[in-house]
């Protein structure tokens, strides 16, 4: 279980990664662009990628002590709390931890899907236009080989 944890942690920081990564081109552009519907359309996916990320990690951390009150534990956080619970004991798993093992990896899942959709669909959509405009398109890292 601690295998497949270590992979879903993986998973969602190449998730984040390549979000981040995205969103870093997208801000850059809006900066640049003089374009209003082409600025709008930039601000519009870059909300998108925010809205996907903050599911997995909090983006409104300041560093201070409060940050836990205020906000709760995202994906990622839920995912290296769990495998460090695993890793803390010499007993196997309990029911109760593989059900939310089981819970988390479909939220990976459904994150890892919305990232594939925003960029097949969205980005690919976006990119045309810059093209169009003869503007350099977004380019979103491609996903990383499981334990690579």
């Amino acid at each position: 279980m601690l295998l497949d944890l270590r992979g879903d942690v993986e998973g969602a920081a190449d998730v984040i990664n390549r979000t981040e990564a995205a969103r870093s081109q997208l801000q850059a552009l809006s900066r640049t662009i003089s374009d209003v519907e082409i600025r709008r359309a930039v601000d519009d996916l870059e909300r998108k990628f925010t809205d996907l990320e903050i599911n997995l990690v909090e983006l409104r951390s300041t560093g201070r002590g409060q940050d836990g009150v205020r906000w709760g534990a995202k994906l990622y956080s839920k995912l290296t709390y769990l495998a460090n619970g695993l890793a803390s004991n010499d007993y196997r798993p309990t029911d109760q931890q593989r059900d939310v093992h089981r819970g988390l990896q479909a939220q990976l899942r459904q994150h890892q899907s919305g990232l594939t959709d925003l960029v097949n669909r969205d980005v690919a959509r976006l990119n045309e236009i810059l093209r169009t405009n003869k503007l350099k398109p977004v380019e979103v890292p491609a996903a990383k080989k499981a334990g690579s």
